[in-house]
């Protein structure tokens, strides 16, 4: 190869090539525009969206808790001439003894639970016993609501429509005051 003196062939190009050069200006307004703050519209979309999400799973997990964890469900027993509905112990039965129906739950460590209603003539006093009170549902009057000390027995006197009933629940285990409250509070007569 016969050179001239002088004079060098270039080794690579002498400017930026166009095409390359168009390419490296697009990517550098897509960096630009990468680094952009968003807008108050992107932001408030943004905010709006994890608020109804966390609302949404907020409902699910509330509805799921109150049929998990509640300790309790509305049962309904007949008896001759009337019938009683109880938010009672979960999974209770009805059991028959005597011509007179109880409303029993099995508690996990076996021991039991009974409510049952019965008409009376008159109402009774708690003498000596403890009183409770509970907030009666709509049209019942209560006379008296007693209890034994060792929280095992309870029994209220009320009345619905001019007959005089009585509420009782017993139990082989101490029961709160709390729950007795619940429970003769969601008591309905019909």
């Amino acid at each position: 190869m016969n050179r001239k003196q002088g004079t060098s062939v270039p080794r690579g190009p002498s400017g930026p090539h166009v095409f390359l050069s168009e390419n490296s200006k697009r990517l550098a307004l897509l960096a630009q525009d990468n680094k952009r703050t968003p807008s108050v519209r992107n932001v408030a979309i943004l905010f709006g969206g994890l608020a109804l999400s966390a609302l949404f799973f907020c409902v699910i997990w509330i509805v799921v808790a109150k049929n998990t964890h509640s300790s309790f469900a509305p049962a309904t027993v007949k008896e001759p001439g009337f019938a009683f509905t109880v938010e009672f112990y979960k999974k209770a039965t009805i059991q028959t003894s005597r011509n007179k129906n109880y409303l029993v739950a099995t508690h996990e460590d076996g021991r039991k639970t009974a409510i049952w209603v019965a008409k009376l003539d008159s109402p009774l006093s708690c003498g000596s016993s403890p009183d409770f009170s509970y907030n009666a549902q709509e049209g019942v009057q209560i006379h008296a609501s007693c209890y034994e000390r060792d929280r095992l027995t309870y029994a209220s006197d009320v009345s619905v429509d001019k007959q005089v009933y009585q509420i009782n629940m017993t139990s082989e285990r101490p029961i709160s005051r709390q729950e007795a409250e619940l429970i003769f509070g969601s008591v309905v007569i019909e």
